[in-house]
């Protein structure tokens, strides 16, 4: 981001968003290598909820 001022409070909820984002594509895309290496098809949507945070994706 380019701006004029610092903003560290800002830039550090963006890198904090930004990480558990990370997080949570990893863990999706290992789940989903799992289930096809064990033979198995996602049928619905996982439900997943951070145990630090609390956050749940539905």
């Amino acid at each position: 981001m380019t701006r004029a001022y610092n903003d560290p409070t800002g830039d550090e909820a963006v890198a904090r968003m930004t990480a558990e984002e990370n997080r949570l594509e990893i863990v999706i895309k290992i789940i989903k290598l799992v289930c096809k290496l064990g033979g198995f098809k996602i049928m619905q949507r996982i439900s997943l909820e951070d145990k630090k945070s609390g956050r749940r994706y539905d």
